[in-house]
């Protein structure tokens, strides 16, 4: 059972995952699961931007994207997201990705976007969810010390 910083129960990291492989989809719940997270999953880009386009302040603590979806990319929808006034400028939003071009990868981090390499293994993917649950702001899930 994860706990907050003052040992009480934390509720669990809530993490909109965004990816059409199966593949990459079990690799990094397994690889986040252990740091508590539970997932809402979408694998079509069109199905998630219309789930962004309404997220309201707190239903998440944290944004995952491929690059490559059916319907809409990932870098469109982070962008789209991350332009709409009233969203919540704490939530993390990660593109997860073996190539992108430099220049999108430009636009999402200027955006405020993060971009990370999608790993090639197991272990890759353990440093992955490390990486990730730090970027979640103190307190969004009570995720104490992570990493």
């Amino acid at each position: 059972m994860r706990v907050s910083a003052d040992g009480s129960p934390a509720r669990p990291l809530r993490v909109l995952l965004i990816d059409d492989t199966p593949s990459d989809v079990e690799l990094l719940t397994l690889a986040l699961e252990p740091h508590g997270a539970e997932f809402t999953r979408f694998d079509d880009g069109l199905a998630a931007r219309e789930c962004l386009s309404t997220l309201k302040p707190g239903s998440f603590d944290l944004v995952l994207l491929d690059w490559r979806l059916p319907g809409v990319n990932g870098d469109e929808l982070a962008l789209e997201y991350l332009a709409r006034p009233g969203r919540d400028p704490s939530l993390p939003v990660c593109l997860i990705t073996s190539a992108l071009p430099p220049r999108l990868t430009q636009a999402l981090l200027e955006a405020g976007a993060h971009v990370l390499e999608k790993p090639m293994d197991l272990d890759g993917y353990d440093r992955l969810a490390v990486t990730l649950a730090k970027m979640v702001p103190p307190g969004a899930s009570g995720v104490a010390g992570a990493g």
